[in-house]
């Protein structure tokens, strides 16, 4: 497979794996090892280099040259969406798959989501990770989930397995054809923004809940620093509430809409991060929604406890705080 025509196995692929690509040259040879240890072969890697200023463009032309199943594609910087747009453009496999520069595969993950694909029919495969530093062992074996697409909007929305995440997910291509399935680009939290668009268009999803996928916790991802792209969350929530206003789904998009609200309000607080405007928003979103989160009882306990302690009003949500600042 290695030293087999590049055009003819990509046009053969049953998966395009897509890789956002920026800066990420101290993770890339742990990527590329746990690709090519895949058991299934038939599938081909694009690499978007998005930009990079290390050695990032570097490995990936030379993995290109290596191993005849990656593609490198580099361009000019325009961010994740941007990356993630454009690998879907290239795609040529019956199926999509992404995953993140600095995260890792176990061995069989692409052959087993394509097996439950193939067992059950559905559109989306979403499979189970785990978080930390170094990968755990192999998962044991679990039985796939049927949901349609109401139930999986509904679950990810209250924030209950199965999540809106947009990698370690497998999705059939067609599913891309839509205008409205494409990143939004200029934005953070962008899997949040897509995933229930993604699952609208799906006939049926499977869930996995197998640990396939490996999410590499480290101090440098975007989860554990601060920036104006946190905020977005917001904007992102809001926009679905409005999506589902007036449908059964609209109590679950509230439940995220007020989760994003607290979250972020809790983060301005502890890190004193300049944004009043942004404060007074979701300090009212807060208010707004904290009496319906006590009362939905699908709603989980986190938000139920940030809607209890909202009571109290800032002064105390400050205190807290910096109880939790001086913690860490």
């Amino acid at each position: 497979m290695k030293t087999s025509d590049a055009d003819t196995a990509a046009a053969r692929a049953e998966i395009s794996v897509i890789v956002p690509v920026y800066n990420a040259s101290r993770w890339l040879p742990e990527l590329f090892r746990s690709l090519e240890e895949q058991t299934m072969e038939d599938f081909e890697v694009i690499l978007v280099d998005d930009g990079s200023s290390d050695s990032s463009g570097e490995l990936c032309a030379a993995q290109q040259r290596r191993d005849s199943r990656f593609r490198h594609c580099p361009r000019a910087n325009r961010g994740v969406s941007a990356a993630r747009n454009a690998g879907i453009s290239r795609a040529r496999g019956n199926w999509i798959y992404f995953i993140d520069a600095d995260d890792m595969l176990h061995p069989e993950a692409l052959a087993r989501l394509v097996e439950t694909a193939r067992a059950t029919g559905a559109d989306i495969v979403l499979g189970g990770f785990s978080e930390g530093e170094s990968m755990p062992p192999s998962p044991r074996r679990r039985e796939p989930r049927l949901m349609t697409a109401r139930e999986a909007i509904l679950t990810s929305l209250y924030q209950t397995p199965p999540l809106n995440y947009i990698w370690g997910v497998l999705y059939r291509r067609s599913i891309f054809e839509y205008p409205d399935t494409r990143f939004r680009e200029g934005i953070r939290y962008e899997d949040l923004d897509i995933a229930h668009r993604l699952f609208e268009r799906a006939r049926s999803i499977a869930w996995l809940p197998e640990e396939l996928y490996f999410y590499r916790s480290h101090p440098q991802s975007f989860i554990h620093t601060l920036s104006r792209g946190r905020l977005d969350a917001v904007e992102v929530t809001d926009r679905i509430v409005e999506r589902y206003r007036g449908t059964p789904l609209e109590k679950a998009a509230l439940s995220r809409s007020f989760s994003a609200s607290f979250n972020v309000l809790a983060l301005l607080l502890r890190t004193g991060y300049e944004a009043p405007e942004m404060l007074e928003r979701v300090w009212e979103n807060v208010r707004r929604g904290r009496r319906r989160a006590l009362t939905d009882p699908r709603v989980r306990m986190k938000n139920r406890i940030g809607a209890l302690l909202s009571y109290g009003g800032l002064p105390i949500l400050k205190c807290l705080a910096r109880i939790s600042r001086a913690g860490n």
